[in-house]
């Protein structure tokens, strides 16, 4: 794939390419990677020790401020923290909405120019990826791409990357919490 012309210029493509060695996402489905959920595997980051520390901190001042939305969700504020740190490694220029909020927010972690992705952590001992089902149906909240983000442990991270749209194919099934759109990582690599 050459170089990028400016007038197709576009920072989440280039993003999407550089991630995927070149590959955009429908070229890596079609090869056959993850063809059933097109969760595609995009790499592995070493990020930050002093992010642990920072998502505790976060966790517990979010869970104080929006008890009723939040409980101490240290795993997918690292989860954030983690993919934010990616892109500024990698010099990508984001804007993102806010981890700390006295009302949860319904709008996409992050934007990359238009277009917005929706972060999601999984610990290292879950193979199973969850999207709230009544967040993805929100129009206000449902982004254009879901970034999957694995802790794997040792600040050791596993990035996955799948549409939106292909999310509405997932299987569906109700938590003790609330109803998910779910996909086994295994099923997908």
């Amino acid at each position: 794939m050459g170089a990028i012309q400016p007038s197709f210029y576009h920072p989440l493509r280039d993003l999407i390419v550089e991630m995927f060695d070149g590959e955009t996402l429908d070229q890596k489905t079609k090869w056959g990677h993850a063809v059933d959920h097109k969760i595609i595997k995009r790499g592995t980051y070493k990020y930050p020790k002093v992010l642990e520390s920072l998502a505790l901190e976060l966790a517990e001042i979010r869970s104080k401020l929006s008890a009723n939305a939040h409980s101490n969700d240290t795993e997918e504020i690292l989860g954030e923290l983690v993919a934010r740190s990616y892109l500024s490694d990698k010099d990508i220029e984001y804007n993102n909405s806010p981890l700390i909020e006295m009302r949860p927010v319904a709008k996409p972690d992050l934007y990359i120019g238009k277009e917005s992705i929706d972060i999601k952590t999984l610990r290292k001992d879950s193979d199973m990826f969850m999207v709230n089902y009544s967040a993805h149906n929100n129009k206000e909240k449902r982004p254009d791409y879901y970034w999957l983000v694995r802790l794997d442990g040792d600040f050791m991270s596993s990035h996955f990357a799948v549409k939106s749209k292909d999310v509405d194919n997932w299987k569906v099934k109700k938590t003790k919490v609330t109803k998910v759109y779910f996909a086994n990582l295994n099923d997908c690599l």
